[in-house]
């Protein structure tokens, strides 16, 4: 991807295959007409790209690895590890939760609704480990929902 002919997206190469980087082609009638909104893995910028690759707009992000944009222009990140986020246009943070050690993926249900997976430490199950073996705790993915007040509605 480019930005005023220099491109933008090139992370550190220990983490890439030598081939090229950025959007590598473009055949118009075998596309969906729109954005993309795409991060570089745990990066520190979202972009949002147009049909040829060029800049958009970009919100500063810390750490992130997936997004949403908000009918209102808003995104909503993930910190992963830290929580969730919604960012203004200009990247000010309007709201935000950081309740549980939240990972990997949320979803929007409504304007007030959130389902969320977040990581719990939990006790080790009885007869799981053998006999001196048990570890102190065990680490449990839970799916929660929640409101844009932080309250727990429901979890899994």
């Amino acid at each position: 991807m480019y930005q005023d002919g220099f491109i933008v997206t090139a992370p550190m190469r220990d983490r890439l295959s030598p081939g090229p980087l950025g959007v590598r082609k473009h055949i118009a009638h075998k596309c969906l007409r729109g954005y993309t909104l795409f991060s570089t893995a745990f990066g520190s910028t979202e972009y949002l790209i147009d049909m040829n690759g060029m800049v958009v707009h970009t919100w500063p992000v810390t750490h992130t690895q997936y997004a949403e944009l908000l009918p209102n222009g808003h995104l909503m990140v993930d910190n992963v590890g830290w929580g969730i986020e919604e960012l203004a246009p200009d990247g000010k943070r309007v709201w935000s939760w950081s309740k549980e050690f939240y990972h990997h993926d949320f979803h929007l249900v409504g304007d007030n609704e959130i389902v969320l997976l977040v990581r719990r430490e939990e006790p080790p199950l009885p007869g799981y480990y053998a006999a001196g073996h048990e570890p102190k705790t065990m680490k449990s993915d839970v799916v929660l929902c929640i409101d844009r007040q932080g309250n727990t509605l429901w979890e899994f």
